[in-house]
């Protein structure tokens, strides 16, 4: 093999691992989840400062809003037994409580601070960014000083969401160390046998 044909496999596969690795910082290490208009509001900015909220992701409180009412297992639970249901929560029954579970839906939530990468959607499909606890919403407008942005409130859609996803940056580094090997390997393989390493 000669050595303008090595150097452009090697470029070859350099080039590859640098695009897999622009790729995955780009789409990685975080994960993306819809929001509604609701859930947008409790972003907003507001008087007493918070560090960080809770939100109903995928759109499930509309959902749930949406559906006729549902009966609760305890109350099942109750009426099979002759006993009387209680609306007490689920920490006095002494029953585990998930963080990830908005406790009056059922639904998903993750938590947001001012870090978290957000986007207003419009009903156009248009995304624009604003900053979590740095914008006002009020009955017919949203206001984004950060990104001089003015919507009127019927054009809002929702918003996209973005969380750090501790697998996907652990999935980045494995895969960016297992492309160093291969690359090294790749260029021990490919190397011409008559010369040694670093020898002209």
């Amino acid at each position: 093999m000669t050595t303008g044909t090595q150097r452009s496999k090697l470029n070859w596969i350099c080039m590859l691992v640098l695009t897999v690795a622009i790729a995955t910082v780009q789409m990685g290490c975080y994960n993306t989840y819809f929001i509604s208009k609701p859930q947008l509001g409790n972003l907003e900015a507001t008087v007493e400062q918070k560090a960080s909220v809770r939100v109903i992701i995928d759109g499930c409180d509309e959902a749930a809003a949406g559906a006729e009412s549902r009966v609760e297992p305890s109350v099942l639970m109750a009426a099979g037994e002759g006993e009387t249901a209680t609306d007490a929560p689920a920490e006095a029954a002494g029953a585990p409580v998930d963080e990830d579970i908005d406790p009056k839906t059922g639904c998903a939530t993750v938590r947001l601070n001012t870090a978290s990468p957000l986007r207003v959607i419009t009903t156009d499909g248009v995304y624009h960014r604003v900053t979590p606890f740095n914008f006002a919403m009020t009955d017919s407008q949203l206001v984004s000083p950060d990104y001089d942005l003015l919507l009127a409130i019927d054009q809002v859609d929702g918003a996209e969401v973005q969380t750090f996803s501790g697998w996907k940056t652990g999935l980045f580094i494995g895969g960016s160390v297992a492309a160093a090997v291969a690359i090294f390997v790749g260029i021990s393989v490919t190397a011409d046998k008559e010369r040694g390493f670093g020898q002209n």
